[in-house]
């Protein structure tokens, strides 16, 4: 609908007349036009003429509009109600002139309320990623399916429904239009639409040019390098293969149309390479080392300890239980394909119990035996000796006593150390220590007399040191433990025969040195 004119006056032409109202008072009306239908009401109106009035044209009917209006419903018979909207409102005027509006109703803008089909629209294939557009509006589609209902329409074949697929997907299909009519189809149809594919070239050119190579696509040949190969236009993901080369992968957009797209890949030869290791079930695992130094993907050699691999730079990595893990940077060529890898046992573990035979020298020598453990290379140990040694004769006298003759044995002597290992090598351990330690003395006295002036004498003194070991075989070794001794405390006894004696002074204090054989669990 459009108002015919173009400075808010009527124009004076034929096509122009002044309509008042029957009081002649200028009124704002509006022609319409319903052919072939009786008993049309008008809402938001008033219609001027009657039906008597209407006996040359029974299809013209004339409004008259209120001041300002700007839409009127026509309601035939049979027929859902038509609202009309205005582009600008309607208004009397004061010279007598009026508006001409001319409304124009397409017929298909009418239809029947019930008369209703359901259709259900298929769209293969489901790669497309297709977009439907049906009658101006999208429906959902679920796995490339949609439903959509339609509504008779007076006009062509009951009315006129035009869609349009179009594929968004990586591979590229032409879209699809067409139109369904009302009357053409059945209730609860099924309409299907099959994209087609539109095709572009490939052609493969290797370097080196001289290898037979094969181009593949979902691990399906398509083709061989250097001819054409017809595939669909968009994005794909390809795979050269060629004997005695690496696989090469890459994704290419093929472009329409028939001249080739093309790839140049450099392949990359490669070799099937030994991994011999000692001990031969040692699990290995290797890493190519990419040009920015970063770590590619691992792989597991698994048993048969062979790999097809490219020559160049990567981290090998070795590992047993009971052996010391080896990881390495190495430059495997073609021209030497077997690789070996020797694993180095462990000997000395974070965590383990040992007991060992001891001889002790310094200060005075003595025999005994060390129990000690390892948890997580902290160390924990207890010694206990039998010292032997012999001091001079230390007389003892009172009043009204004959003087006592008395020797003295540094007879029992006990350490307690703690420390923590650290591992030089598979075999050696170095463990500083520090601890307290007691040295006990035996006395000895002439024959016939019954006092025992100072037995049991003994000095209190702290222990700096280091535990040496070094494991010869599995669960066997040997140890060397230096230490210093310091007096912290001395009975009265040891006290008075420090005094006197300067082999019983050496025994609470000085350097002493401890050997042991280890074994190990």
């Amino acid at each position: 609908m459009y108002l015919d004119t173009s400075d808010g006056r009527a124009q004076d032409t034929t096509e122009i007349n002044i309509y008042r109202s029957r009081d002649g008072v200028p009124a704002a009306l509006v022609k319409v036009i319903v052919s072939g239908a009786e008993g049309v009401t008008f809402d938001d109106a008033i219609i001027y003429n009657d039906a008597q009035s209407r006996q040359q044209n029974a299809s013209e009917y004339w409004l008259w509009m209120a001041d300002n209006s700007n839409s009127v419903k026509i309601t035939v018979p049979g027929y859902d109600p038509l609202p009309v909207k205005f582009p600008v409102p309607v208004v009397r005027v004061k010279k007598m002139f009026a508006y001409v509006l001319k409304i124009h109703v397409p017929d298909k803008e009418m239809a029947y309320g019930d008369d209703t089909k359901t259709v259900r629209i298929k769209i293969t294939p489901l790669d497309a990623k297709p977009i439907l557009s049906f009658d101006s509006y999208n429906p959902p589609l679920t796995d490339g399916e949609a439903v959509v209902t339609l509504r008779k329409r007076t006009g062509n074949k009951g009315g006129e429904y035009p869609y349009e697929v179009t594929p968004l997907g990586d591979l590229k299909y032409k879209s699809e239009t067409g139109k369904l009519y009302f009357d053409d189809i059945p209730k609860d149809y099924l309409h299907k639409i099959e994209l087609k594919p539109i095709y572009g070239k490939l052609r493969v050119e290797t370097e080196p040019s001289s290898v037979s190579a094969s181009v593949y696509e979902n691990n399906k040949e398509i083709g061989s390098a250097y001819t054409d190969i017809e595939v669909q236009a968009g994005r794909h993901v390809f795979t050269i293969k060629a004997k005695g080369y690496k696989d090469y992968v890459d994704t290419i957009n093929i472009i329409e149309g028939n001249t080739p797209t093309k790839m140049t890949p450099k392949l990359q030869d490669f070799n099937k390479f030994t991994f011999k290791s000692s001990p031969s079930d040692a699990k290995i695992t290797i890493r190519p080392i990419n040009k920015d130094r970063s770590l590619g993907d691992s792989l597991n050699i698994g048993k048969t300890h062979q790999a097809d691999l490219t020559s160049g730079l990567y981290e090998v990595t070795a590992e047993k239980d009971g052996y010391k893990k080896k990881i390495e940077e190495m430059e495997l060529m073609s021209n030497h394909p077997e690789v070996i890898i020797k694993l180095l046992k462990i000997f000395n573990y974070k965590n383990e119990f040992y007991a060992e035979g001891n001889f002790k020298a310094g200060t005075f020598m003595g025999f005994g035996a060390t129990v000690g453990a390892y948890f997580m290379n902290i160390n924990a140990e207890l010694a206990y000796l039998i010292g032997s040694g012999k001091s001079e004769t230390i007389y003892w006298s009172g009043n009204n006593t004959p003087p006592i003759g008395c020797t003295y044995t540094p007879s029992t002597n006990f350490t307690f150390k703690l420390g923590y290992g650290i591992p030089l090598s598979n075999r050696y351990r170095l463990t500083p220590q520090v601890g307290v330690g007691m040295v006990k003395l035996k006395e000895s006295i002439e024959e016939g007399s019954g006092a025992s002036p100072a037995d049991g004498a003994n000095s209190m003194m702290g222990l700096v040191g280091v535990r040496f070991s070094a494991a010869i075989a599995n669960h066997f070794g040997v140890s060397v433990s230096p230490e210093f001794g310091f007096s912290m405390q001395k009975s009265k006894g040891f006290e008075a025969l420090s005094a006197v004696s300067s082999d019983i002074k050496k025994w609470g204090e000085g350097f002493n040195v401890k050997l042991g054989l280890t074994a190990t669990f």
